[in-house]
């Protein structure tokens, strides 16, 4: 997982001017890395997911908090895989956990827990958490790695270290999916930031004309700011 941990690539900008502050906590296991990261501000996330890993991503927000154009509820998980793009936009302060995993030891701890293989919505990148269970799901995982930074040495001494984190990580992890729910549909707003964002993405060398480009995805201005502005 150290391995997986160094192949991290991200870069993050401040939205907006004035004083920022932050701090992350992080511990590594065999096959895991938990983290816990607070923001005082907004931040344009990016960069990639290491390969071979499985990464877990929940937040709680004062602001919005999206993903590929698409808001992240408190309610789902963010799930990413082999360099898929981190891209993520957090409008105010933010306070999140991650779980990264090793592909292989998850699958075969999950396969043992559930007696099925792993599958999830690898087009909007979701799994949906029981109701009410995304805050139990973060003050667990935050005050685990409290815990565990308070008694690092003591535990890094026990042999069975690795074992016993990474168990408790899965139990808190698997106690909170919930795979009968599926994703809410994306709302409207969503839909239509996501045309334009493409469109944008694909012709960013040239002058892009908001006239004509809602022209072209039928959609009058109006609808387009208040699309971007309910959605960033």
């Amino acid at each position: 997982m150290i391995e997986a941990a160094l192949q991290w690539q991200i870069e993050e900008y401040q939205l907006g001017n004035g004083p920022f502050s932050g701090y992350i906590k992080i511990i590594h296991t065999k096959h895991t890395q938990i983290a816990n990261t607070f923001r005082s501000n907004g931040v344009f996330v990016k960069g990639y997911t290491p390969p071979n890993v499985y990464l877990f991503a929940s937040g709680e927000s004062e602001g919005k908090m999206t993903h590929n154009g698409m808001n992240v509820l408190d309610d789902e998980l963010v799930v990413l895989a082999d360099t898929d793009q981190l891209d993520f936009i957090l409008s105010s302060s933010i306070d999140d956990v991650i779980i990264a995993v090793d592909k292989d030891f998850f699958h075969n701890v999950f396969e043992k827990h559930f007696d099925k293989p792993f599958e999830y919505d690898t087009q909007t990148k979701r799994i949906q958490l029981k109701e009410n269970a995304g805050k139990f799901f973060r003050s667990k995982l935050k005050q685990m790695l409290v815990d565990l930074m308070i008694q690092n040495v003591k535990l890094q001494n026990d042999p069975d270290f690795h074992a016993k984190v990474e168990h408790t990580i899965m139990q808190i992890l698997f106690d909170s999916l919930d795979f009968s729910k599926p994703r809410k549909n994306a709302l409207e707003s969503e839909i239509n930031a996501e045309k334009i964002r493409k469109h944008i993405e694909k012709n960013y060398k040239n002058d892009i004309c908001i006239n004509e480009l809602c022209s072209s995805k039928k959609l009058s201005q109006r609808t387009l700011r208040s699309s971007f502005k309910n959605l960033f």
